[in-house]
């Protein structure tokens, strides 16, 4: 895991990242790159969080790569440089990731995700006395409904690849897949003919692995006078298409002053502007929530005996409890709308507003240093904390972009000692 931000007002965006990163789920080593260049000569700059790897190739790899067919080539908008980089990966796919590789690399994710569904059911029918076949039926299909609700991607259906050709590229992955998941089970021809569809909506619907990359490019268009950045999900490529979706666009402008936008562990920044830790604030909403749903039930339960100790001599009948029961919902609902509209107020007013109003006016050495703060606050929380590994940690990079200085390093850890590698510099603007 790793923690990175990015804080734009409208002199600019700084950019920070930690170097943390973590290989086995326990081997954690704290020198990793997140933080780059994505132009030599434009004020660009790009982030990258979860996955190192795109198909086992390094990101840092994917990005120098671009940097240097890139050249110094512009465009009017920061976005049309995210476009231009996913369109270099489209471009250079059979490049960078052999067809065998790709299809290696699928079949990885179909078993893994068929393993599970089998772990699911394994589990559920230990737990119950219920038959496995039912089991099997009822999460397969579980699974199968959830994601034929997703959208289908406009980067794998396209106007030249039907749905029809996807299924047949994919047929024999699939079905090798489920042979081997579910291998020693007997499974019917309908619970086949779902995951058969499980398999065709993991490549072509908005569901993302555990593995994706996040991609944040940030910076300025050489018509953009305000800085911006484009947020991207990552996941893999096969069939030399990529699959990624938008994840957020964000821009300073005349009526946004200020943005601040965390990415990966982002709990301890949330805390910070929102004034309140964001599980914390998550339970608090789910235990009122609870608590006003099952009072009604508990008041018409004890109703008779309230009566009695109230002195009341009447007699309720159930029709009139069921009618009490549902005026009491329709009172929770109001008291609980009015209770969380003024708690957001509250928040706004005292919290986010204060916090975002104050980096509005921050000058850009202020940036970089609120950005490199956020980032240290994550990873000192996971330095003390017993019940969590230091996912976040190690040296933080920064940066500042601006549309006058352009890309500016503020902290920068190097593998090798500057003093003795003249000529990693000499090269780096050196004509190609």
């Amino acid at each position: 895991m790793t923690a990175e931000i990015a804080v734009m007002n409208r002199m600019g965006v700084a950019l920070a990242a930690d170097s943390a990163v973590t290989i086995g789920g326990q081997k954690i080593y704290n020198s990793a790159s997140k933080l780059f260049t994505l132009s030599k000569y434009q004020p660009v700059g790009i982030m990258v969080y979860g996955n190192a790897d795109l198909n086992n190739v390094p990101w840092e790899t994917i990005i120098k790569t671009f940097r240097k067919e890139l050249a110094d080539s512009r465009f009017d908008s920061l976005k049309e440089y995210s476009d231009e980089f996913i369109a270099f990966l489209s471009r250079r796919a059979d490049q960078f990731f052999p067809v065998p590789d790709q299809k290696e690399n699928f079949l990885k994710i179909l078993i893994g995700h068929f393993c599970e569904i089998r772990h699911i059911i394994e589990e559920r029918v230990c737990k119950s006395n219920r038959e496995f076949s039912e089991v099997t039926s009822t999460e397969i299909r579980k699974r199968y409904k959830r994601l034929k609700e997703k959208d289908f991607l406009d980067c794998i259906i396209t106007d030249d690849t039907t749905e029809n050709d996807v299924v047949s590229f994919l047929y024999s992955m699939i079905e090798y897949s489920i042979g081997l998941a579910f291998e020693g089970l007997s499974l019917s021809i309908y619970d086949k003919n779902y995951l058969f569809n499980i398999g065709f909506y993991l490549f072509c619907k908005d569901w993302f692995t555990k593995q994706r990359s996040g991609i944040v490019v940030a910076g300025f268009g050489e018509n953009d006078i305000f800085p911006s950045l484009v947020s991207l999900h990552v996941d893999f490529v096969l069939d030399n298409k990529l699959k990624y979706r938008l994840h957020s666009h964000k821009e300073v402008n005349n009526q946004i002053s200020s943005v601040i936008f965390p990415f990966a562990q982002k709990e301890m920044v949330q805390s910070f502007i929102n004034g309140i830790d964001p599980n914390y604030m998550t339970n608090l909403v789910n235990f009122l929530v609870e608590l006003f749903a099952g009072y009604p039930d508990i008041l018409v339960k004890n109703i008779d005996k309230i009566t009695r100790d109230a002195g009341l001599n009447c007699q309720i009948t159930d029709k009139q409890k069921d009618n009490i029961k549902y005026k009491l919902s329709e009172i929770n609902v109001k008291i609980l709308d009015y209770f969380f509209k003024n708690l957001n107020n509250y928040q706004d007013n005292e919290h986010i507003r204060p916090v975002l109003d104050s980096v509005a006016f921050l000058p850009k050495d202020e940036l970089a240093l609120m950005a490199e703060s956020l980032v240290n606050l994550t990873s000192f929380k996971r330095r003390i904390s017993l019940r969590e590994l230091e996912t976040v940690g190690g040296p933080v990079d920064v940066a500042v972009i601006s549309k006058g200085d352009g890309f500016i390093w503020i902290r920068r850890k190097h593998y090798f000692k500057p003093e003795l590698n003249h000529q990693f510099f000499e090269n780096y603007y050196s004509e190609e």
